[in-house]
């Protein structure tokens, strides 16, 4: 089925009336909510907004910070490529990997 796109306001579609600001804060709370653990870099690319390592830093005391974030490069990649045996994926390419292993609460 092809034609032209149609497009509504979110209000229309909601059924609701949204904030005229809405907090960025509060974005980046529910992206991880839905889709954590990720990187500064996931929630940038999902929502296309930049610099979003300072809201993440004023948030972090909410947010629970996973092992990956205090390896080094070299050591994150050791660690995502012996998950990917364990799991018997191959990091053919070399590029980083979309597995974030996480630190369970104490």
């Amino acid at each position: 089925m092809s034609g032209q796109a149609k497009h509504s306001t979110v209000e229309t579609w909601l059924g609701a009336s949204v904030e005229a600001t809405p907090s960025v804060d509060a974005m980046v709370l529910r992206y991880l909510a839905a889709f954590g653990p990720a990187s500064v870099m996931d929630v940038q690319a999902w929502c296309g907004l930049t610099r979003l390592g300072e809201v993440v830093e004023r948030l972090r005391s909410q947010l629970m910070v996973t092992a990956l974030e205090k390896l080094t490069a070299p050591e994150k990649r050791a660690v995502e490529k012996e998950a990917l045996a364990l799991l018997g994926f191959l990091d053919t390419d070399g590029t980083d990997t979309d597995i974030r292993i996480e630190q369970r609460p104490e």
